[in-house]
Protein backbone atom coordinates (compact mmCIF):
# COMPACT_ATOMS: atom_id res chain seq x y z
CA UNK A 1 0.00 0.00 0.00
CA UNK A 2 1.38 3.41 -0.90
CA UNK A 3 1.72 6.29 1.53
CA UNK A 4 -1.13 8.78 1.48
CA UNK A 5 0.02 12.20 0.39
CA UNK A 6 -0.22 15.15 2.72
CA UNK A 7 -0.72 18.82 1.98
CA UNK A 8 3.03 19.23 2.51
CA UNK A 9 3.76 16.57 -0.13
CA UNK A 10 1.49 18.38 -2.61
CA UNK A 11 3.25 21.66 -1.79
CA UNK A 12 6.70 20.17 -2.45
CA UNK A 13 5.59 18.55 -5.71
CA UNK A 14 3.99 21.83 -6.83
CA UNK A 15 6.92 24.01 -5.80
CA UNK A 16 4.78 26.16 -3.50
CA UNK A 17 4.20 26.45 0.25
CA UNK A 18 1.64 24.44 2.18
CA UNK A 19 -0.33 27.63 2.83
CA UNK A 20 -0.71 28.12 -0.92
CA UNK A 21 -2.02 24.56 -1.31
CA UNK A 22 -4.48 25.27 1.50
CA UNK A 23 -5.61 28.43 -0.28
CA UNK A 24 -6.14 26.49 -3.51
CA UNK A 25 -8.18 23.86 -1.65
CA UNK A 26 -10.39 26.54 -0.07
CA UNK A 27 -10.78 28.45 -3.35
CA UNK A 28 -9.11 31.60 -2.03
CA UNK A 29 -9.35 34.23 -4.80
CA UNK A 30 -5.89 35.62 -3.90
CA UNK A 31 -4.13 32.66 -5.58
CA UNK A 32 -2.77 33.47 -9.02
CA UNK A 33 -4.46 31.44 -11.78
CA UNK A 34 -1.17 29.90 -12.96
CA UNK A 35 -0.30 28.83 -9.39
CA UNK A 36 -3.79 27.39 -8.89
CA UNK A 37 -3.46 25.40 -12.13
CA UNK A 38 -0.06 24.03 -11.11
CA UNK A 39 -1.33 22.87 -7.70
CA UNK A 40 -4.56 21.46 -9.13
CA UNK A 41 -2.58 19.53 -11.75
CA UNK A 42 -0.43 17.88 -9.04
CA UNK A 43 -3.55 17.12 -6.97
CA UNK A 44 -5.22 15.47 -9.97
CA UNK A 45 -2.11 13.53 -11.03
CA UNK A 46 -1.72 12.03 -7.57
CA UNK A 47 -5.39 11.56 -6.69
CA UNK A 48 -4.99 13.65 -3.55
CA UNK A 49 -8.07 13.85 -1.32
CA UNK A 50 -7.90 16.35 1.56
CA UNK A 51 -8.35 14.65 4.93
CA UNK A 52 -11.49 16.62 5.83
CA UNK A 53 -13.16 15.56 2.57
CA UNK A 54 -11.94 11.98 3.02
CA UNK A 55 -13.42 11.82 6.53
CA UNK A 56 -16.83 12.98 5.29
CA UNK A 57 -16.82 10.26 2.64
CA UNK A 58 -15.70 7.25 4.66
CA UNK A 59 -18.49 4.76 5.43
CA UNK A 60 -21.17 6.77 3.65
CA UNK A 61 -21.93 8.35 0.35
CA UNK A 62 -19.65 11.34 -0.20
CA UNK A 63 -21.31 14.65 0.68
CA UNK A 64 -19.28 17.08 -1.39
CA UNK A 65 -20.21 20.69 -0.93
Amino acid sequence: MSKKLTILDIAKLSGVGKSTVSRVLTNDPKVKPETREKVERVIAEHGYVPLNLHNRCVGAECKRS
